[in-house]
């Protein structure tokens, strides 16, 4: 604990700490508007498998009291080893004990969401990967910016409805005629879009032009790589490839009608496939044939750990795409239309990621492959984009599951797939 003037390192001096506590909240200065709810409840916890030693604990619990004005705050914690992961429980007087009265902790949530964020980037890396763009968006409405409220609500998802709004703004303004007041500013913003789910019919959702021209941006570049027919791989190299290697022995029809599509002429080829059903196996396929003809194949990814995987299952190119991107941008690397880019987990890259990636490929003229499951991951920006090129262009689709090897496992990770889970765990209950 601190600020007792005592070491806390049994449970009756614990004891002792929370008498003191209460006796400070029973003698508060103020007589007329006292807080009567005086102890905060704090719990910080850890990635599973990290062991954080006492002393950063401490100090972690320390950092986090003083993000919210609390340094010198009366406070108690305790660490527990009951879970997977190691976390800390903090209990803390809310009587400021320099003057006997309440602090002031308006927006002490905020603050302690801001502290929780650049506390991971110092240790290792962001976890909570949604925390970044509540913390815009509760900035925005709290500085009353209604352009920066829609960037907010767009961030993550391509629209939003009148609800998700009135749920952000209920969480900061208490007034319901300041609440409405700042959720009309917000929609009269001359870039929001109205959406309905029919011609003529009511608005159902909103959206905004910066959204509708990411959108197309990706769009229009995809559809000039889809037109660009300079990428075919003839069938007897095809066949010559395949049959020296003997790995691909054991493909499967779905899979060698993938590899057909992804080494035809077309420049843009999107390859759908659920977990388990061997989109490495078809992807180190069509590497093979297109690096056989001279083509310079790149592996690319959304996380470093995918790209790692692309290194281990033969790439000699597999980088993340921001990277990618960034010695594009930068001069560093240059695409052209030898160029095949073959891009693992699809489904997760992000509206501006793609438009960027789709932009590079086409003015580069490369092959690009799209390959992933928007049924599995999806982007944690706003994305959706694979869904879309798949509806649009059409989808090499992977079916067979072979991480499964027993019939009723291979069914009910198919069931699990198209979300039906309730069938799904009925074949493990029967079993």
């Amino acid at each position: 604990g601190q600020n007792f003037g005592f070491a806390i390192d049994t449970r009756e001096r614990a004891e002792l700490a929370t008498r003191v506590m209460e006796f400070d909240a029973l003698n508060q200065a103020s007589r007329t508007k006292q807080c009567e709810k005086d102890a905060m409840h704090l719990t910080l916890a850890w990635r599973v498998g990290e062991e954080p030693s006492r002393d950063e604990m401490e100090a972690a619990a320390r950092s986090a009291l003083k993000a919210i004005g609390m340094e010198n705050a009366k406070a108690i914690w305790a660490a527990h080893r009951d879970e997977q992961h190691a976390h800390l429980h903090i209990v803390a007087s809310k009587i400021d004990p320099d003057t006997n009265r309440a602090y002031n902790l308006k927006s002490d949530y905020l603050k302690l969401s801001k502290w929780a964020l650049q506390y991971e980037r110092e240790h290792g890396g962001i976890v909570c990967l949604r925390r970044e763009g509540a913390n815009e968006l509760r900035d925005a409405i709290e500085k009353r910016d209604p352009h920066a409220v829609l960037e907010a609500l767009t961030r993550q998802r391509a629209t939003f409805t009148a609800a998700d709004l009135e749920r952000a703004l209920g969480k900061q303004i208490n007034s319901e005629l300041d609440r409405a007041q700042f959720g009309n500013a917000v929609l009269d913003q001359a870039s929001v879009v109205r959406l309905a789910d029919h011609a003529g019919g009511p608005t159902t959702r909103y959206t905004t032009r910066g959204v509708l021209r990411s959108e197309d941006e990706v769009l229009r570049a995809a559809g000039q790589l889809y037109r660009d027919g300079r990428h075919a791989v003839g069938s007897e190299v095809q066949a010559l490839v395949l049959a020296s290697r003997q790995r691909f022995a054991s493909a499967r029809d779905d899979q060698r009608d993938a590899f057909v599509r992804a080494t035809g002429a077309d420049g843009l080829c999107v390859i759908d496939g659920q977990a388990g059903t061997g989109k490495s196996y078809t992807m180190a396929m069509v590497r093979d044939v297109y690096a056989a003809t001279g083509r310079n194949v790149i592996g690319l990814a959304p996380t470093n750990a995918v790209a790692q995987d692309m290194l281990r299952d033969g790439f000699q190119q597999a980088c993340t795409i921001h990277s990618e991107l960034f010695a594009l941008n930068n001069g560093r690397r240059q695409w052209n239309s030898r160029t095949v880019v073959m891009v693992d987990e699809a489904a997760m890259i992000d509206t501006k990621l793609m438009a960027e990636l789709t932009k590079h490929a086409s003015t580069a003229g490369a092959k690009l492959i799209l390959v992933g499951d928007d049924r599995q991951l999806a982007s944690i920006d706003r994305g959706g984009m694979f869904g879309a090129l798949k509806d649009r262009y059409g989808a090499a689709s992977l079916t067979g599951v072979t991480r499964q090897h027993k019939d009723e496992d291979r069914r009910a990770a198919t069931m699990m797939a198209e979300g039906n889970f309730s069938d799904a765990l009925a074949i493990y209950q029967d079993k």
